[in-house]
């Protein structure tokens, strides 16, 4: 956490997003401080993932659910449009550049979207927008992330080299769907009886 602060400042003095002072002593915590442990993997793992917690809680506390139910369909319309003509660029960059079918939708999946993280971390920082856009932008990345992870769903058995029908890929789509439905329902019942217990 020191190290990741000090980074922070010295890339705020050169007028950058202090993400890239958290990448970059990442970059050193893994090949420097923990280079030479045996359990080098796993403190790496629990630094990011405990890192990711704490944006990912930052991004929860930037979004306003009265405010995301108007802006909801103008985001869904934005990631529809965008997520599949991304997504066919990659493809077809990702076989101009010589890879196979599967690695060329796994390549404009990772591109389609942006991270939600670090586009939120550069909003704050940067300050130049108003805070209903920021709120926008932010829903609308959340929403691509739901996106990839239905794509990278769909293409996860392809890449251990199964055959898929377009039967099975459309009832991995709706059970990944219903899933996220019921996910989001529960979570909504919980904090509602959570508020009138409170």
């Amino acid at each position: 956490l020191l190290l990741g602060g000090l980074c922070s400042i010295m890339f705020r003095k050169l007028r950058m997003p202090a993400i890239i002072g958290y990448l970059v002593s990442g970059i050193i915590l893994a090949n420097y401080w923990v280079g030479e442990s045996e359990d080098t993997e796993s403190i790496v793992e629990f630094l990011s993932d405990l890192g990711l917690v704490m944006m990912m809680f930052c991004i929860g506390m930037e979004l306003n659910l009265k405010k995301l139910r108007k802006m909801g369909s103008f985001a869904i319309l934005v990631v529809m449009i965008q997520v599949p003509l991304i997504l066919a660029g990659g493809i077809i960059c990702g076989m101009l550049l010589g890879l196979d079918g599967v690695q060329s939708v796994i390549f404009g999946a990772i591109i389609s979207g942006s991270s939600t993280a670090v586009v939120t971390v550069v909003l704050h920082d940067q300050d130049r927008l108003s805070h209903q856009e920021m709120e926008t932008i932010i829903l609308i990345t959340v929403i691509e992330d739901v996106a990839q992870v239905i794509i990278l769903s769909a293409v996860t058995p392809l890449m251990s080299g199964e055959t898929m029908s377009v039967d099975s890929i459309v009832w991995m789509l709706l059970i990944i769907v219903a899933f996220m439905a019921i996910a989001i329902v529960v979570g909504l019942l919980t904090l509602a009886a959570a508020w009138s217990a409170a």
